[in-house]
């Protein structure tokens, strides 16, 4: 499992779901376009040291996914993931899919009939492709893409303390409103929940479109669930000690399940205990594998939540359509790879 459990053509992609992803700082916003037209890219204004320790941060997460995603491919272990046909109530889910070819992208949840909860990692999909968001569907097919509720986005909420796998997620909003149908409701969030995590969510469930295995697979067609369990946050801290940069804080939460994960086309996907949201798939190195799954806690960001809802929160667009940034992240990109081929030979 990884922070983006995002399905793409290429090996870059379709590993995301390892990495923390890389996702432009700051820094780079200045040259970045939306691909979407009613979204316009954020100006930030930065003297020479902010700069300096903005790209440095970006380098650094540089080295943090080619390690990672050396570490998927290097993996031998390719577990099939057990999942059973989810409940036609779970109508609340969301797909974002490229606009030309109905690729599925992330998934996310209606809060509203304006609103979508994702992960914030999931932001990077909207760089150099058009997308789509489409409500209603439990089978991601064609055909029925072209029969539900398909609308575009105006903006994008990211955490302001986003980065790497902490506090990732992300509210998008629409450019139309999807009114609750026999077919579309929203999804319940933990509001005012004062329940201990281990008390509210003694037994998670994750719902996804996600392939069953690793590297390789196709995602499914039918909205798939899968029953698993809590697994210790301290736990979970230790597990992962030797990913430094990885932190899991106390905003996060694990599972640990056998041959139950979140896998690639997963990201952004809800965890659900009780008919309720506590949490959004995260992060995790493959799928099923010895390290938990992280997750990170709706219960934990709802004033956040509340901000975006009651308009006190602007825009924060991390993510566009590259243009000055074209040639940097080439170079970068063509260091990853030399990384990856010289890791994998040796």
């Amino acid at each position: 499992m990884t922070n983006r459990r995002i399905q793409e053509q290429d090996i870059f992609r379709a590993n995301e779901k390892i990495l923390p992803r890389l996702t432009a700082p700051p820094c780079l916003y200045p040259y970045l376009s939306s691909i979407n037209d009613h979204v316009t890219p954020v100006t930030v204004n930065q003297n020479l040291m902010s700069k300096i320790r903005c790209y440095s941060m970006f380098a650094w997460e540089v080295i943090v996914f080619s390690t990672l995603l050396a570490y998927q491919i290097s993996a031998d272990d390719k577990p099939t993931l057990l999942r059973k046909p989810c409940s036609e109530e779970e109508n609340f889910m969301v797909i974002f899919v490229n606009s030309v070819d109905k690729k599925l992208l992330c998934v996310g949840t209606l809060v509203n009939n304006e609103y979508v909860l994702t992960a914030a990692s999931c932001s990077q999909v909207w760089m150099d492709q058009p997308i789509s968001v489409v409500a209603g569907v439990s089978k991601q097919d064609l055909k029925s893409l072209e029969r539900v509720h398909n609308r575009s986005t105006v903006s994008l909420f990211t955490h302001p303390n986003y980065y790497l796998i902490t506090h990732d997620l992300m509210m998008v909003q629409l450019d139309e409103p999807i009114d609750e149908t026999h077919n579309v409701k929203y999804v319940k969030l933990p509001w005012g929940t004062q329940e201990s995590l281990e008390t509210a969510c003694a037994r998670p469930t994750l719902l996804g479109w996600s392939m069953r295995s690793n590297i390789g697979a196709e995602s499914e067609s039918s909205l798939l669930c899968a029953d698993l369990k809590l697994y210790p946050l301290d736990q979970c801290k230790q597990d992962y000690k030797t990913y430094p940069d990885l932190e899991i804080d106390n905003k996060t939460m694990c599972t640990k399940t056998d041959k139950m994960d979140a896998c690639y086309g997963d990201s952004g996907a809800p965890l659900m205990c009780g008919g309720i949201q506590y949490g959004i798939v995260t992060f995790g190195l493959g799928c099923a594998n010895e390290l938990p799954g992280v997750y990170t806690r709706v219960d934990q960001h709802m004033d956040f939540i509340k901000d975006v809802l009651d308009g006190n929160i602007e825009p924060r667009i991390p993510a566009g359509k590259a243009e000055g940034l074209r040639g940097v992240v080439a170079a970068m990109l063509s260091v990853v790879f030399t990384f990856l081929y010289l890791f994998v030979h040796n």
